[in-house]
């Protein structure tokens, strides 16, 4: 760069030491340089192809992509004999229609679309604009984690970039971090006051993460009506990503609420929602196996915790649903001996020994040895009699009957 700057001060009418120049100060990133030098260079020598192919590749870099469309179209029209020029026409006119197709998609909700658009102009410009399109594409998509990175990369090449700090604030929030997020919008807004995607930002984060802390903290005061109440504010709040980490552990969260109210259903399609978002989430997978044993779909409960101790083996939480699962499946199968008996659950020791004496008596396999007038085969009877013997070795003992009140079978 010194010594063609040299050369300029000697020979100032020359074109292509500003096009040689131009090119050095793109090859350090100064893109405003380069513009200026190319600018100059096709001044002085209208013709000049790599003067016109340096600024498109200058004003690309910035982001400027329509204006590297516009400038090559017209040199195009002029030098319709020229190759080098066709073919750079050719690239700016694919790189303006995924622009167009990029703001397009990004304006329909399609942020999948936009995401592909602008990841292709991201790696053929490198320009930090297309970059943060990239990264805010994926924020809104709930992919937070490679935003994050994006933009960390962005503020380390340059640590006054408001618009990174904002796109990186929201990630942040968006994945959970609401302390960061609050930090980085700060810092965009001091940056820049006026920022109005970093102010917007910063009034959810804040809203947000209060409710958040506000809410845990009435679940721990076992308050779960007012914690269901501030999960929702800050579920209601607008533009959380459903599939994003925050917007899956509120909801988790929530649900967890609901099941401590008696709410299951509620419960439910809140734990549905935070798996549809994630489904590696282990406490919306528990939440979802408490209310389901509540509401008796045991089985159910048993399979999905034996299925997510696959993914988390080792992990207690997950094995005491699993457990607690079985246990009440079983529980559901066991003989009720009560009944069988026909006693009351409050029975005293004499009760159940006497109701004992009355359904043997009345179920004794001698008594229905040819079947009789009261239709039941000898084997039946057979059978009842060895249940109404089971139930009076269970029911007349105090500590297995205790183990009986408590739910486990006789196993």
């Amino acid at each position: 760069i010194k010594l063609y700057s040299k050369a300029i001060a000697l020979e100032p009418a020359v074109g292509a030491f500003y096009s040689n120049r131009a090119a050095a100060w793109l090859r350090v990133g100064a893109t405003d340089e380069c513009i200026s030098d190319s600018r100059k260079a096709i001044e002085l020598a209208p013709d000049h192809v790599k003067s016109h192919v340096r600024l498109c590749k200058a004003l690309c870099a910035k982001g400027d992509i329509l204006g590297a469309h516009r400038h090559i179209e017209g040199v195009a029209g002029r030098m319709a004999d020229n190759e080098e020029i066709q073919e750079q026409h050719a690239k700016h006119v694919t790189l303006q229609m995924a622009y167009q197709e990029g703001n397009s998609a990004s304006a329909e909700g399609d942020m999948n679309r936009a995401l592909q658009c602008y990841e292709a102009l991201a790696q053929e410009t490198g320009a930090s604009v297309f970059q943060l399109l990239v990264a805010r594409s994926l924020v809104a998509m709930g992919s937070c984690d490679r935003a994050i990175s994006i933009t960390l990369r962005l503020i380390k090449s340059n640590d006054s970039n408001a618009d990174a700090y904002a796109v990186r604030g929201e990630a942040l929030l968006f994945n959970g971090d609401m302390d960061q997020s609050v930090k980085h919008l700060r810092e965009a807004l001091r940056l820049d006051p006026d920022h109005t995607e970093a102010q917007k930002s910063f009034k959810r984060a804040k809203v947000v993460s209060e409710s958040f802390t506000k809410a845990k903290e009435a679940v721990m005061q076992r308050q779960f009506e007012e914690a269901v109440g501030l999960f929702t504010k800050a579920i209601d709040i607008g533009g959380i990503p459903p599939k994003s980490a925050l917007m899956t552990n509120l909801q988790a969260e929530r649900a967890n609420g609901y099941l401590r109210l008696g709410e299951h259903a509620k419960c439910l399609v809140d734990c549905e929602a935070a798996l549809a978002g994630r489904d590696d989430c282990k406490e919306a997978w528990v939440c979802r196996a408490a209310a389901l044993i509540a509401t008796g779909r045991n089985e159910e409960a048993l399979q999905e915790m034996t299925d997510l101790q696959q993914m988390f083996e080792h992990d207690t939480l997950v094995k005491h649903w699993k457990d607690k699962a079985q246990f009440e499946l079983r529980r559901l199968k066991r003989p009720d001996y009560y009944t069988i008996l026909g006693c009351s659950t409050v029975a005293t020791e004499g009760e159940v020994k006497m109701a004992y004496k009355a359904r043997a008596m009345e179920w004794h396999p001698d008594k229905h040895a040819s079947g009789g007038d009261s239709g039941v085969s000898k084997e039946e009877a057979e059978q009842r009699f060895k249940l109404i013997g089971e139930a009076l070795e269970v029911l007349g003992d105090t500590q297995k009957r205790k183990l009986y009140d408590e739910g486990y079978d006789k196993e």
